[in-house]
This record gives structure tokens, sequence and C-alpha cells, in this order.
């Protein structure tokens, strides 16, 4: 099973706020790895404490969907702009 953002299961059509994850390393300069990050912050999201004592909020109040990872192919920055761009858009 993919792991999602906070282990968002909520219906599309019914949320304001989408979460895409955008695995890319083209444009890293240093050292590569930013490509799986998304994976990484939805894994860590189940550690996230809900509650904020500073805004006085949960982030169960807020509906969100995760809509995964854009496929984008490795290498290749302007068709990655591209289809992020058309994901994006809608």
């Amino acid at each position: 099973e993919k792991a999602s953002f906070m282990a968002s299961s909520r219906n599309y059509e019914q949320c304001p706020k989408v979460i895409i994850g955008i695995p890319m390393d083209a444009t890293t300069s240093f050292r590569p790895g930013t490509r799986l990050a998304p994976y990484r912050v939805r894994e860590v999201s189940e550690s996230i404490e809900e509650y904020s004592v500073y805004q006085d909020k949960s982030l169960e109040e807020i509906d969100f969907y995760d809509a995964g990872d854009i496929i984008i192919p490795f290498g290749n920055v302007g068709e990655s702009l591209r289809r992020i761009e058309v994901v994006t858009r809608g």
C-alpha cells in the first residue's frame, strides 16, 4: 500500500486542498536524492503531531487529498515542467 500524507483517505471531489509529490532530481546541484523527498515526507507524516498549540488548530480539521506523485521523466527538465504544469492547472 502506498504511503499518503498523514494517512489521507479523503475524496478528491470533496477537498479544497490537494497535495502532489514531485519526485525530481534534475535541478539538484550538489547531492542527488530530492526525488525521494515526496515519499519520505509522506512516510514521516505519520509521526507529525496533529494539533498545533501555537495556532490552536488540528490538522484533522483541514480537508485535503493526497494525489500521489506526478510521473516525470528522469533527467528531462523541460518535459518534467510541462507535466507539472498540466497537472497543477487541472
